[in-house]
This record gives structure tokens, sequence and C-alpha cells, in this order.
């Protein structure tokens, strides 16, 4: 039997989620019942934040002082690292992770790498295929 879990195992991430339950709670969140993982509190002051997570991934959303402040606390739970960025536009938020795409390209020598072709052209679609007659 193993004494921890590994990871990339399906226990793994179930032993993840229950530990990231835990820190949640400990920080006073509450978990949405629309969405399960999304995690949310009033702050003293009067203001939402929310932490959203994925896999083993999270963001948080909120005033800049409350964001900092939650962040330093889940920093004090787990190891974390902080990979990611935010760009807002009008209309739309994307989330990158610069550090991520730098080793995938250093990883994987992407600039050297030459052009792939595809047999169809960009932006077509593909046509529907007759039945076969049985």
């Amino acid at each position: 039997m193993l004494l921890k879990t590994i990871y990339g195992l399906c226990e793994a991430a179930m032993a993840f989620w229950k530990e990231m339950l835990k820190a949640f709670k400990a920080m006073k969140f509450a978990r949405s019942t629309a969405d399960p993982c999304m995690y949310y509190k009033w702050t003293a002051a009067g203001f939402f934040i929310v932490w959203l997570s994925w896999i083993d991934d999270c963001t948080c959303f909120g005033m800049n002082d409350d964001v900092e402040e939650s962040r330093k606390e889940m920093n004090q739970l787990f190891e974390c690292d902080d990979i990611g960025d935010i760009d807002k536009d009008e209309g739309s938020i994307k989330f990158t992770q610069p550090v991520m795409l730098q080793s995938f390209q250093d990883e994987f020598d992407l600039e050297n790498q030459r052009e792939k072709s595809s047999p169809a052209e960009p932006g077509s679609t593909l046509p529907k295929v007759p039945e076969m007659p049985r």
C-alpha cells in the first residue's frame, strides 16, 4: 500500500481536492452551490472575493489588497507557484501562463521546428460523409 499519493493518479487528484476543501474552509471561504469549483467570502470591508479552482490550478478575483492577502494565506497552506497573468480587455478576460509556455518552447525547441502543413484550408468546414449502403 502507498503511504502517499502519486502525482497523476486519480487518487492523487481526489486527495488534493480534499486538502483544497480544508484549505478554503480554514480561510473562511464558502463553497458555491452553483459551481463546486468556486469559493467565496465577503471581506470585513464589505468586498466580495472569489477563488476559482480547476484540477490543481486556482485564480483569485477581488480587490487587489484582498486578493494579495488571500494569496498569502494560500501560500502558507500550500507550496504555490504564481505563473499566470490575466489580461483584461473590454468585455473579456484572458488567462495566460507565459512561464509554462516558455518552458514548453525550451523543452521542445519550438522556435526551430519547421512549420507543419495541413491538408485542409484554414477556416474550411469538413463536409458530411454520405451514408454507405449496407
